[in-house]
């Protein structure tokens, strides 16, 4: 029966924007991005005694109709997806969804950063349950790579069920590939969904329309299933081997450096270091026509230093023993020396200088900058830093690390509020660039951003215990190495086991 009441379910994703950030300038290398492929889907359907009357379309376009009680429509656009339902009648069930989904190619040492509008909009008129939702997701094929990370989430959702809702956001990703010469593969998706499903007579005894639906429901979630499936297993299986090759990439600097430790190497020597100049950040803002102009406040944190600089020396292997040195909450340049062992440290406005050198003792130096911030509505926040890092030497293990950090306070779940860069420096040499980012909503958000840069030479003292606990260690790593091995080409074959 027809009344005056309805229920309502809207989502729309529009302005759909890709952002490409270099975050190796001394590569020469461009960014680049490029889709290897594309497929589009609208859908719709309603449910009424047991009888289920759907259309759908692949491709640009849309799908829709007007007549027994309901408004539905589903579209795909080249930047924008919808879906809506507007229904007037009770006992019935409505879905109408949109689907965009690509594969695509970026270059090395890129982050590329997806952004989207979005609205949910939810109405509950007639009882019974209005739900809107809009998403974006995004991952990288194989994220083993150094410096790559992938694999985001952003969505939002208006339930009708709760007091009618309609809300604005913006749907925010970010992959970063590696420094392979090869690049990245990666996979995106973005999505609507509007389902309404009316109230009518309960009924205690299930009809046929309920085994109607329910057979529907799980012809969908098996179809997705199989799709998922059919990607997931070579995913899941590069994702593994990048795995892999990143745990021998990580064991190998370790070994060699148990071995300079057992080869003794009294007069070997070690250095490193990391210099840092000032950040520096960029603005963009997310939606053009709100007549808010984007804007940042950069403040000192309240209750922790802004600058901080620690120059240590000690030995840190033999039990009981602490690191000694100093430490300054004003980053003002900090220096040890002794024996021809030195650490040097200072954080200022100007920078960061962390570097250490040891002829046979263990040092430590260390600087961190951290602001607090507030930034304006729609507003994505970009960062970036850029550094030199050295580290050589056959003495202990040299490294030299650096770490960029943006974080925002409280933010919605499902979007994007946290993202980190950092630099495990092997030896050798190099100039670098950090980035990191984060977008703020419909209000303005609070954040903080932290730069941190740590140079260190560690120095055991090798006693009977400590070659003890090398050996097993060695053979720790060979028993990785055959379970490895013994993981990828499988079980053997029943009859080679008998």
């Amino acid at each position: 029966m027809t009344q005056a009441r309805a229920d309502r379910a809207k989502a729309e994703i529009s302005g759909f924007t890709i952002q490409l950030i270099d975050v190796d300038l001394a590569d020469g290398v461009s960014p680049s991005f490029a889709f290897l492929s594309q497929s589009q889907h609208a859908y719709y359907s309603l449910v009424r005694d047991g009888i289920i009357d759907a259309d759908e379309i692949y491709g640009h376009g849309s799908v829709g109709r007007n007549d027994a009680g309901a408004v539905l429509s589903s579209s795909v656009g080249g930047d924008a997806l919808s879906s809506t339902v507007d229904a007037t009648v009770g006992g019935t069930s409505f879905l109408a969804s949109s689907d965009w989904s690509a594969r695509f190619h970026l270059s090395p040492a890129t982050a590329v950063i997806f952004r989207a509008l979005t609205r949910v909009d939810a109405v509950l008129g007639l009882g019974g349950e209005a739900l809107s939702q809009a998403g974006m997701s995004g991952d990288l094929v194989d994220v083993g790579v150094p410096g790559s990370s992938g694999g985001f989430y952003s969505w939002l959702v208006g339930n009708g069920a709760a007091p009618p809702s309609a809300s604005e956001g913006l749907l925010y990703g970010e992959l970063r590939s590696g420094s392979g010469s090869a690049g990245a593969d990666g996979y995106l998706s973005m999505y609507t969904s509007a389902r309404v499903v009316t109230s009518a007579v309960a009924s205690p005894v299930p009809e046929p329309g309920s085994a109607a639906m329910l057979l529907a429901g799980l012809a969908v979630v098996a179809g997705l299933a199989l799709r998922r499936r059919l990607d997931g297993p070579r995913k899941g299986g590069l994702r593994q081997q990048g795995r892999r090759a990143k745990r021998l990439r990580l064991q190998a600097p370790g070994l060699a450096a148990a071995l300079a430790l057992a080869a003794g190497g009294a007069a070997a020597q070690s250095s490193a270091s990391v210099s840092l100049t000032p950040w520096r950040y960029t603005l963009t803002d997310l939606a053009p026509l709100d007549g808010i102009a984007p804007s940042i406040t950069l403040a000192p944190p309240a209750g922790s230093p802004a600058y901080q600089s620690i120059a240590w020396h000690g030995r840190p292997l033999v039990e009981g023993a602490d690191w000694e040195g100093e430490t300054d909450d004003t980053g003002a340049p900090l220096y040890w020396e002794r024996g021809g062992n030195t650490s040097a440290a200072w954080s200022l406005p100007a920078g960061i200088e962390a570097a250490v050198y040891s002829e046979g003792t263990p040092v430590l130096a260390y600087g961190k900058r951290e602001f607090s911030f507030t930034l304006s509505p729609f507003t994505q926040v970009s960062f970036f830093q850029d550094g030199h890092q050295a580290s050589s030497g056959l003495l202990g293990a040299p490294g030299a690390r650096a770490r960029l950090a943006v974080t925002l306070n409280g933010y919605p779940s499902g979007a994007a509020g946290w993202d980190e860069s950092e630099l495990a420096g092997d030896q050798g040499e190099r100039d670098f660039t950090l980035f990191a980012a984060a977008a703020s909503q419909g209000a303005s958000v609070t954040g903080a951003v932290v730069v941190q840069a740590t140079s260190y030479v560690l120095v055991p003292i090798p006693e009977p215990e400590q070659y003890a606990m090398l050996l097993a260690g060695l053979a720790l790593l060979f028993g990785a190495g055959r379970y490895g091995r013994r993981n990828a080409t499988g079980p053997a074959p029943l009859s080679s086991r008998a």
